[in-house]
């Protein structure tokens, strides 16, 4: 049994049990099922496929763009490196160049080092 009664239902507000159940049974009441023609079926799967088929495109561009993006930045990655190394390298060099003239004599032994003649 259903009541004429009109309620609007807030959204946030709930509602008892009872009239959950009777509201249930009114929707179900008014809205009778009803299942999609064939032509609707047909189209929706055509769309879908068309659609699928569609990302599937874009997202080969998008893989070949992230291959293409990836391979450069590793290339400008490694020229990077390469010229810190280098940079580093240099700068190691001339640091040792004016270090061997400061050099202190190992063991505290000044007059065996300046005596020491490398051999050739």
């Amino acid at each position: 049994m259903v009541s004429s009664r009109k309620k609007y239902i807030q959204l946030g507000e709930g509602i008892l049990p009872h009239e959950q159940m009777l509201l249930e049974h009114s929707i179900q009441a008014a809205l009778t099922p009803v299942w999609p023609t064939e032509r609707f079926i047909v189209e929706l799967e055509r769309d879908l496929i068309e659609e699928a088929r569609r990302q599937e495109r874009a997202g080969q561009g998008l893989r070949v763009a992230g291959w293409v993006g990836g391979g450069l930045l590793s290339i400008a990655g490694g020229i990077l490196l390469w010229t810190l190394w280098q940079r580093r390298q240099t700068q190691r060099d001339d640091g040792e160049a004016g270090a061997i003239s400061k050099r202190r004599p190992l063991f505290g032994a000044p007059e065996l080092a300046g005596s020491v003649t490398p051999a050739v």
